[in-house]
Order: C-alpha cells, then sequence, then structure tokens
C-alpha cells in the first residue's frame, strides 16, 4: 500500500513538473515557480523540479538559490548533469 502511494505522488510531481514545463513556455513563471515547489515537497528526491525550479532563480538572478537547487539535483539525476530545464 505505501509503495503505491509512493509511485502515486512521484507521478503526481512529475506531472506538475511537465505542467509548470508548459507554464514557462507560456510565460506563466510564478505559476511555475508554485508547481515547482509543490513538486519538490510531494517527490524531494526528483531531480527535474530542482533543477528547473534553479533555472528561474537564476533567469530572476537569484543566483544563490539557483546554485542551491542545482547542486541539490545533481546527486538525484541518473542522466548527464546540466543546467537546462528538464521536461
Amino acid at each position: 500500500m505505501e509503495e503505491n502511494h509512493h509511485a502515486e505522488s512521484l507521478e503526481h510531481a512529475r506531472k506538475l513538473n511537465r505542467l509548470a514545463c508548459k507554464q514557462i513556455s507560456d510565460g506563466n513563471l510564478e505559476e511555475a515557480k508554485e508547481n515547482l515547489i509543490e513538486a519538490i515537497h510531494i517527490a524531494p528526491n526528483l531531480a527535474a523540479p530542482h533543477t528547473n525550479l534553479g533555472v528561474l532563480h537564476c533567469w530572476d538572478g537569484e543566483l544563490d538559490e539557483a546554485i542551491a537547487l542545482h547542486l541539490k539535483a545533481r546527486p538525484l539525476k541518473r542522466s548527464k548533469r546540466t543546467l537546462t530545464m528538464q521536461c
């Protein structure tokens, strides 16, 4: 039962991340930030929302926050490590 809840939470976080990517494309950056923060809260071990929120902070000139999120995402990623959107 707990394993099923974890899988559902992970999928919900992935959906929020994908929604945030669409919102970013549409220019709705504040809404995207809110969804990425929620995705991180739901699935703190999912790298993509950390990376994407870090990119938004970078675009806003909030480099300390951007670096902290990128460093958090690095050990969570299984693929190459770059500072690009992960949708």
